[in-house]
């Protein structure tokens, strides 16, 4: 059985939540099972089914995630269910996952995360472990926003995020088989180092954003099996150094295809198409051409020089 939660920092627990009425919640809070409403602290396992915080929108944050006293990293299982809020506060943030980090999951069906100002949101060495199979629909800002180390991201959708869908830094992180779609500013930000982003039969998707689809930075990321299509700007840009991107596709884009300028960058087997202004075009130092690279139907647009249609630091892309 968990040790009792002092006294003192169950006041403090409650007024970081920011509201009054916020209590200790989960599966097990001292031996017992004390169903989550609207803002309480989470301090255990949680495995939704008729809790209050499914009966109507939250008006502030839906759960704050602070399991200090867990004996190992915290479970949500949605379970196929509909976290709602009012255009305010962040849907599930975590702040002490416990050991390893936090689960946010959902067995039995996709669950989903809607209308908060944010709609997950994790930072810390013990914040989160993995979120899988979870919507995050209309956030007033970000859908997913993580930093943290070796967590994983895994068949997650946001659509119609007001800024960002799906932010992530930190090191050694891995994100597949996810959607952004109509982000107000980039589908995916990623950033920090070692991330993996994408694999074979599960690559990411950004589409319809009003600026990249993919846009990275910091050091050592592989990008593998991107598809970045009609986003207002560029489809995938980076900047930083040791990136790799293979079997990446961008089409459709207001600007470039793929773009950017770094140091000690590969690229193997992208493709460029039918992009505004030039298809793949970057720019650095130790810059590898693996071969495979290509471009077509690039337009040109607002430039007085012709598209480019796949070039590394000025000279075209081998066959």
């Amino acid at each position: 059985m968990r040790r009792a939660v002092p006294f003192v920092l169950v006041v403090g627990l409650m007024a970081s939540a920011g509201l009054a009425e916020a209590k200790l919640c989960g599966d097990d809070v001292g031996g017992q099972d004390v169903p989550c409403a609207c803002g309480d602290v989470l301090v255990s396992d949680l495995t939704l089914a008729g809790d209050p915080l499914l009966a109507a929108p939250c008006e502030g944050d839906g759960l704050l995630v602070r399991a200090t006293e867990a004996a190992q990293g915290v479970t949500i299982d949605l379970r196929g269910a509909t976290l709602r809020g009012g255009e305010r506060g962040t849907g599930i943030w975590i702040v002490d996952g416990g050991p390893g980090g936090a689960r946010v999951v959902s067995s039995g069906g996709r669950g989903a995360v809607e209308g908060f100002r944010d709609g997950i949101a994790a930072r810390g060495g013990r914040s989160v472990a993995r979120v899988e199979n979870v919507d995050v629909r209309a956030p007033k800002r970000d859908g997913l926003r993580l930093h943290g180390d070796g967590y994983e991201v895994s068949s997650v959708v946001v659509e119609d995020a007001g800024r960002d869908g799906i932010t992530l830094g930190g090191r050694d992180y891995r994100c597949h088989g996810s959607r952004a779609s109509r982000s107000g500013r980039f589908g995916f930000q990623i950033d920090g180092r070692n991330a993996i982003v994408g694999r074979p039969l599960a690559g990411n998707l950004a589409e319809d954003g009003g600026n990249d689809g993919f846009h990275l930075m910091g050091s050592g990321h592989r990008l593998a099996v991107a598809e970045s299509r009609r986003n207002r700007r560029d489809g995938i840009s980076v900047r930083g150094s040791g990136f790799e991107l293979t079997a990446c596709n961008a089409t459709g884009n207001g600007m470039d295809g793929i773009s950017g300028e770094g140091g000690d960058l590969g690229f193997f087997n992208n493709r460029a198409d039918d992009n505004g202004r030039n298809g793949l075009v970057v720019s650095g130092v130790r810059l590898v051409d693996g071969g495979g690279n290509a471009g077509s139907g690039n337009r040109g647009e607002g430039q007085q020089r012709p598209a480019i249609q796949c070039a590394i630091d000025g000279t075209p892309c081998k066959p």
